[in-house]
């Protein structure tokens, strides 16, 4: 429960700062937080990742309720005992859900989050916790799965 908890409480970060985007900015408006370094830019992501896909928001709604199929088949399977895997889902699905409700709702992802030093898309809060969610679910699965070839069995992590 305390996950279902965690992943409310993100999405809720993520809905908010994209309703504040909506409301505060005029789309391709940007302001600066440090200068040369970081902006809020808000930007409509009709695509994917990198806007791949540019133009097709319902393929990503159909992917990602295959995706949450697969997920629920899964963990039924599988279940989660660790607290590393639960709080890697949390992440994931508080992203993915935040994603999905642009999508369906507004046709579109709202990104606002600008890095200027590197050329990396402009992204948004869901972005980073998939990322992130990710990244731990990668270094559970390679290091403390009960089902990976090392033989450790650490739940805690």
């Amino acid at each position: 429960m305390l996950y279902v908890i965690l992943a409310i409480i993100l999405l809720s970060i993520d809905q908010l700062t994209k309703h504040l985007t909506v409301n505060q900015l005029a789309e391709f408006e940007s302001v600066p937080v440090i200068e040369s370094v970081l902006s809020f830019t808000r930007y409509h992501n009709t695509g994917g990742p990198w806007s791949l896909f540019d133009g097709i928001p319902a393929l990503f709604v159909v992917a990602t309720f295959a995706i949450f199929a697969f997920e629920i088949w899964y963990l039924r399977k599988h279940e989660l005992r660790s607290k590393t895997g639960r709080i890697a889902c949390a992440l994931i699905n508080s992203g993915a859900i935040g994603n999905l409700i642009d999508r369906i709702f507004r046709g579109y992802v709202v990104d606002m989050i600008e890095v200027k030093f590197i050329d990396y898309p402009i992204f948004n809060f869901a972005d980073c916790c998939i990322v992130v969610g990710c990244v731990l679910l990668c270094i559970y699965v390679i290091f403390y799965s009960e089902d990976n070839n090392h033989g450790k069995h650490n739940t805690d992590m």
